[in-house]
């Protein structure tokens, strides 16, 4: 964990370091991509929309899939070169999902490329498995 990371009053490494900064880290080139998953009644800015204009002018590109309810749409913008990132979330997602376990990857192991995918940290994706993933309620 670094010196200015965010921490909750536990110490913990914040799951959601991004969270209402994305738009701010991706036109700074320090975040790769940014995800959304859209449900009935949720507010703009928690659905992606203020990338828009900027997917618009070529700036980010941006992917979309159908959800499960009560997920409407999955969203994704990414930084232009960067959009297998985007096509590989999508993967994985459906993976996750997915009723057949065809795979050698576990959810933890799904979890952490998604987590690569978006730009976490390594301490973030960690204390998102441990305690989101696997509950684990130990401090890491």
């Amino acid at each position: 964990m670094t010196e200015d990371q965010d921490v909750d009053e536990n110490g913990y490494p914040l799951i959601g370091p991004h969270v209402a900064r994305e738009l701010e880290l991706m036109l700074a080139g320090v975040k790769p991509m940014a995800m959304f998953s859209v449900e009935p009644g949720m507010a703009p800015e928690y659905t992606g929309e203020q990338f828009e204009p900027y997917v618009e002018k070529g700036i980010f590109v941006k992917f979309t899939a159908p959800g499960s309810a009560p997920l409407i749409e999955r969203r994704w913008y990414c930084l232009p070169g960067e959009e297998w990132r985007g096509k590989l979330s999508l993967m994985i997602y459906e993976a996750l999902e997915s009723d057949t376990k065809n795979s050698n990857f576990t959810s933890s192991d799904l979890h952490r490329i998604d987590g690569y995918l978006l730009g976490y940290s390594k301490e973030c994706v960690e204390y998102f498995i441990n305690h989101v993933v696997l509950n684990k309620p130990e401090k890491c």
